[in-house]
């Protein structure tokens, strides 16, 4: 028995695929896809980008990409960004832009897809700075928690304090204390670094 062996017994209409045309749902998955994604040659030319990424590269202030190729901004990095490309493995591989305006910067990671002519490289991307927002899968529902410990939680991981929560939702320090004590309880956590294992899990960028 191979591996593969048991995923035909689980899944016994294989045959399925064979009607659908799976490249053009992968790729109307990753334009819909929150995340900003793009495909680039190694030399830098785009070959695909999604919804997010246009943004990115339109906006013209991390990236410069004329006539298709992309580059970073900062020419003083464009020689790393480039060792990046061309060094991208099959696993993933990441590498820090560095913004000039000090406010962070992207972390991009890279992996090398099989291509028919020249190598190329798939680019998942976030901001580093303070315009990062982070996604979250729904742990409310998954640990029960109601609309304020949900609150808390959530300005938790954003790293506020338990004074500063209670000035923002204007409560008392005390009330803000207990729907974290509440929360942790749920979570099965006692202490701040459990807290963020226990969600860590949860975080989708």
């Amino acid at each position: 028995m191979t591996v593969a062996d048991p995923i035909r017994t689980r899944r016994p209409r294989l045959s399925d695929r064979d009607r659908f045309d799976v490249a053009a749902l992968t790729a109307s998955w990753l334009v819909a896809d929150g995340r900003n994604s793009m495909i680039l040659t190694t030399g830098g030319r785009l070959v695909w980008s999604n919804h997010a990424a246009d943004k990115y590269l339109n906006a013209g202030i991390d990236f410069h990409a004329t006539h298709e190729v992309v580059r970073v901004a900062d020419p003083n990095q464009c020689a790393a960004f480039e060792h990046f490309l061309t060094t991208a493995a099959s696993g993933a591989t990441s590498w820090h832009y560095r913004r000039t305006s000090g406010d962070g910067g992207l972390l991009l990671r890279g992996w090398r897809l099989e291509a028919r002519s020249e190598s190329v490289v798939g680019i998942v991307f976030h901001s580093t700075g303070s315009d990062f927002t982070p996604r979250w899968a729904d742990f409310a529902s998954a640990f029960g928690l109601t609309p304020g410990e949900h609150r808390m939680a959530a300005g938790l991981l954003e790293g506020r304090s338990a004074d500063e929560l209670a000035v923002e939702f204007q409560l008392g320090v005390g009330t803000v204390r207990t729907h974290i004590k509440h929360m942790y309880g749920k979570l099965g956590v006692s202490s701040r670094g459990e807290f963020f294992r226990a969600l860590s899990p949860f975080r989708l960028s």
